[in-house]
């Protein structure tokens, strides 16, 4: 039993004998004259004492079994009320702050709603004065409810369900259709603004009052009659009668339809501006007038229940203004405007709106949910239900009360039984007027004088006819453009740059979209992408002891490549060496003689060829000359035979004695940071990337990997070895593709197929297999030679930096995503480029807008002259970092003439619930289906509540005792009858 049922008990006797209490009494009269004859006639014998005892005997005897035969029975009646609940739930999430364009949120059904009042009263007076909009949707929603109590009676009849339930559903159905009725014919009266308009109206109207009076709504009338009356319908078919009427309410319900529509153009043309209110004010404002014209006169028979919901659910009933509380709810929730795009702001999850429906559904009946509401459901993790709209709620979406885990929200919708929900959607339902640059795809290190292909991504919504020009721009000239013409609401397009770079460092290209007019926002037409530019020459060593598949395409791959020049070592079957190496035909011992190379590939080499003092001064060139050592794996000794040496040291992962077991090979997978790794960027666009590395695990997998394989906690995991059956195969994949696990699922310790770390200035590639030569199956050496290309413009643009000669920096990359740290290298040395130490007062300036902040920098314990500084989760913006102190201002002016700061970019992390601000009335369709309710417009939830059975459940528990059921009043006869016998044994008497 919940707190809202009233008990009432009431406690009466009453008499369930086979005699009335008027044969009782006349029987009893007849029985005592015939006693007081009988004794009248022996007193004289009996004398008086006796006739006296006698009387009082027979009068108890007598009295005894009346009451018996009258039954008396004590009834205990206990009436239980619980009125029926109306929930009003409102949504307060991020997105319902947003303010629309005039004209494109149905703003005249808000304002009529205003305007008319929101009343159940059916007094002429207040029906005529309301607006033609109102009206004109009252009956088209409740015409919507006949037809959903049409399909229950049919359904009803269906199931042989009693005649009463039948009757009920029939009677609920010709409430609604005279509604309608009364509706239309009040239409009629109404006055519209524009006569041109109402002349195009006219006949839509005259329809629907003549489908409105058609026979079937006549028959179903005089049916509805005689069924609420008790008696039984005179045809014999008017069960079969049921559907053909549920087609003309189909019918009609489409000349309602656009009945609405035409009223409701007609009426905006009347409204010269529209309020610049956002969603939330106009539920507030609307919610305060229901509350004051129909729900507080309803408070004393129905439950009005209120909530608010954004990612979770809060329940507002102990709030003495739910209404105007809902923009304290907005305004608590998401923050400041200036935190406006954090990830804190309020979701919109539906599903924690419906869930307390269900959950109170069994305690609580709920006649009706209105749900307020854009419907943009875009939460779909853990929601938590509160009971309590206090502090219990946490950030993280989880209460002190119960926690459910909610899929989808039609999932929710589909198991609330009973309980139509009716949303009323706000904002506009289409994107607004806009031309996108969503993304540039470009390589982000090249070599100089390469042809690079600049990708830009362009999306354009609402801009049917118009046109717009895309530019690539580098620094401010404009090199290259297209012009883009829009055919339709929604255009994608992508447009190909190709740019040639030529000068060696940063390449700062742009993509700049012209827009259109009345675009809602221009922020998004531009992006700039940074392009490493190294020298256009790479010195490589490359070493293997056999001519294993991935040496030979190698070998051939940087011979082909006048950009690479490449010495050759080689052991077996003969030696070979080539290039700076033909003369020693050893590897290099010293510092200075690696320091020749740019990168050093060894492959599957034994101890023996690499000695102790060619390892021990690789790690220095290593070190302190930032190098970079590629390491391939090999069956015979490349790691394994190193295990005790320096080169182990250097190695990014550890030996495992787990044995990797898949009989149809494993698939390369790229890890989360591995995706956006300028070295597998193997196609020219990440898409093109993806497929293509799709394309290689179908058709040409691994089939064995070294077990040196695990990365130390130190390396940075690009491409993991993964069974080829692991996770699912992504939509439209082949069926022994390998998955596509998503980059928050991908364990950091993955088995690793390539990986790597730096070591002091340079950096240490490792391969757990020598398979990179698959990239060439069924696609010659496209693959191959991309992926080999930007590996080593990759391991070689790590030399570059800004600033000059004495003051160097540097970060890993230029732009950021929001809240990522970001670390910064400061190189310092002296005027003859002796590395300087103990610089404790230099230190870095990160300006950015109203930031104006210093860091201090960390010596680098093994690298003389390097320190680090980090910039710790920075908000969105462009930030310009300058190194300043006492030694950057004793620079002589050849310094200071260069810019000694660097600049980075963090990207502003937008969440779905901000950057698409969409009302989804696809998703208010498909739950309001599922529930019995519907998509309604503000100006008619009056005639919802109207229609609506709010008359309270009674329920009645009798309790029956009877009274006469005993014992003890039959022994009292018995006890009378056998004392007179006694007594006249006694005296002798007959």
């Amino acid at each position: 039993m919940n707190d809202l049922t009233a008990t009432q008990t009431v406690t009466e006797t009453t008499f369930d004998g086979p005699l009335s209490l008027s044969t009782t009494l006349l029987l009893a009269v007849v029985l005592l004259a015939v006693f007081a004859w009988s004794l009248y006639r022996e007193r004289h014998v009996l004398g008086s004492r006796t006739t006296i005892g006698f009387a009082v005997l027979r009068l108890i005897c007598l009295a005894t079994i009346l009451w018996m035969l009258l039954a008396p029975t004590r009834v205990l009646v206990e009436t239980d009320t619980t009125p029926r609940t109306i929930a009003i739930v409102a949504d307060t999430s991020a997105s319902m702050t947003t303010v629309d364009p005039p004209g494109t949120a149905d703003e005249i059904r808000w304002i009529a709603a205003k305007a008319s009042g929101s009343t159940l009263s059916d007094e002429p007076g207040s029906v005529s004065a309301m607006h033609p909009v109102v009206l004109s949707d009252n009956a088209l929603v409740s015409l919507g409810i006949a037809d959903r109590e049409l399909v229950a009676s049919i359904e009803a009849v269906r199931q042989h369900r009693p005649d009463q339930q039948v009757a009920k559903s029939i009677a609920a159905t010709q409430k609604a259709i005279q509604r309608c009725g009364d509706n239309v014919q009040r239409l009629r009266l109404a006055s519209l603004v524009d006569h041109e308009q109402s002349q195009q109206i006219e006949p839509v109207l005259r329809n629907a009052k003549r489908l409105l009076q058609s026979p079937e709504f006549q028959n179903f009338q005089t049916l509805a009659k005689r069924l609420s009356a008790g008696r039984t319908p005179r045809q014999s078919d008017w069960r079969e009668s049921l559907r053909d009427l549920q087609h003309r309410v189909r019918g009609t319900l489409q000349v309602l339809q656009e009945l609405s529509r035409l009223v409701a153009d007609a009426e905006s043309q009347a409204i010269a501006t529209y309020p610049q209110n956002s969603r939330i004010e106009r539920v507030a404002t609307f919610l305060g007038t229901l509350k004051k014209q129909t729900l507080e006169s309803m408070d004393r028979s129905v439950n009005i229940r209120w909530s608010q919901f954004s990612k979770v659910s809060q329940n507002l009933d102990d709030v003495e203004s739910p209404h105007l509380s809902l923009l304290g709810q907005v305004a608590d929730v998401n923050g400041s405007p200036a935190e406006s795009h954090s990830q804190s702001v309020a979701m919109t999850n539906l599903s924690s709106a419906l869930l307390p429906l269900r959950s109170n559904e069994s305690q609580i009946p709920i006649a009706a949910a209105f749900v307020f509401s854009d419907v943009a459901h875009n939460d779909t993790g853990t929601v938590g239900v509160s009971d309590d709209p206090g502090p219990d709620v946490s950030d993280e979406g989880t209460t002190s009360a119960r926690t459910h885990f909610v899929k989808l929200p039609t999932e929710v919708a589909a198991s609330l039984g009973e309980t139509p929900v009716y949303i009323i959607p706000i904002g506009n339902a289409n994107r607004l007027r806009d031309v996108n640059l969503v993304g540039v795809d470009s390589p982000t290190v090249a070599m100089r004088n390469d042809d690079i292909v600049v990708e830009a991504h362009l999306e354009a919504y609402q801009c049917q006819g118009d046109r717009c020009t895309v530019q690539l721009l580098d620094g401010a000239d404009v090199v290259d453009f297209r012009e883009i013409q829009f055919d339709s609401d929604f255009v994608s397009r992508t447009i190909r740059f190709q740019r040639r770079v030529s000068e060696i460092g940063e390449a700062s290209l742009s993509v700049v979209v012209s827009g259109v007019d009345g675009e809602m926002t221009q922020t998004n037409n531009l992006r700039k992408v940074i392009v490493n530019v190294t020298r256009n020459q790479i010195k490589v060593l490359l070493a293997d002891e056999m001519p294993r598949w991935e040496f030979r395409y190698l070998a051939q791959l940087f011979r082909r490549d006048p950009k690479v020049e490449c010495d050759e070592m080689l052991f077996r079957p003969r030696l070979i060496a080539t290039g700076d190496r033909q003369s020693s035909r050893t590897f290099p011992t010293t510092v200075d003689q690696w320091d020749e190379y740019d990168v050093v590939i060894l492959g599957d080499l034994p101890p023996e060829h690499l000695p102790v003092a060619a390892q021990e001064s690789l790690a220095e060139y290593l070190r302190h000359r930032g190098g970079t050592l590629v390491m391939i794996a090999g069956s015979r000794a490349m790691p394994d035979a190193f295990a005790k040496s320096p080169l182990a040291e250097l190695l990014p992962v550890t030996k495992t004695n787990e044995r990797l077991r898949a009989p149809e090979g494993f698939a390369f997978q790229a890890t989360r940071e591995g995706r956006s790794h300028v070295a597998l960027m193997i196609g020219e666009t990440q898409q093109a990337t993806q497929t293509a590395w799709d394309f290689v695990n179908r058709f040409s997998p691994l089939h064995d990997v070294s077990s040196w394989r695990r990365p130390k906690p130190t390396a940075k995991n690009l491409i993991a070895v993964v069974p080829r059956r692991v996770g699912v195969p992504r939509k439209g994949a082949a069926a022994d593709a390998a998955p596509r696990i998503a980059g928050d699922e991908m364990p950091e310790n993955q088995d690793s197929f390539l990986c790597w770390q730096p070591i002091g200035r340079g950096r240490v590639v490792y391969f757990s297999g020598p398979d990179t030569y698959r990239l060439r199956f069924l696609r010659g050496d496209r693959y191959h030679y991309r992926f080999w290309g930007q590996m080593l413009r990759w391991a070689i643009a790590s030399e570059l930096s800004s600033g000059a000669k004495q003051v160097r920096l540097r970060t890993d990359k230029t732009d950021y995503q929001s809240g990522q740290d970001v670390d910064v290298e400061v190189r310092l040395s002296g005027d003859d480029g002796v590395p300087l130490v103990d610089q404790s007062d230099v230190s870095l300036r990160v300006t950015s807008g109203d930031i104006d902040e210093q860091i201090s920098l960390r010596a680098d314990e093994e690298i003389p002259g390097l320190y680090h500084g980090q910039v710790n989760s920075p908000r969105a913006g462009v930030y310009a970092v300058t190194p300043v102190g006492d030694f950057i201002d004793q620079l002589p002016e050849s310094e200071t003439a260069h810019d000694l700061g660097l600049s980075f970019t963090v990207q502003a992390d937008i969440p779905m619930e901000l950057s698409d601000t969409r009302c989804d009335r696809v998703l208010a369709s498909q739950i309001t289906e599922l529930t019995g309710g519907q998509v309604l417009p503000p100006s008619a939830v009056a005639e919802v509540l109207a229609l609506t059975d709010l008359e309270p459940i009674v329920t009645q528990t009798i309790q029956q005792t009877p009274l006469w059921s005993q014992w003890k009043y039959l022994w009292l006869v018995f006890g009378c009858l056998q004392t007179e016998w006694i007594i006249r044994k006694w005296r002798g008497l007959s």
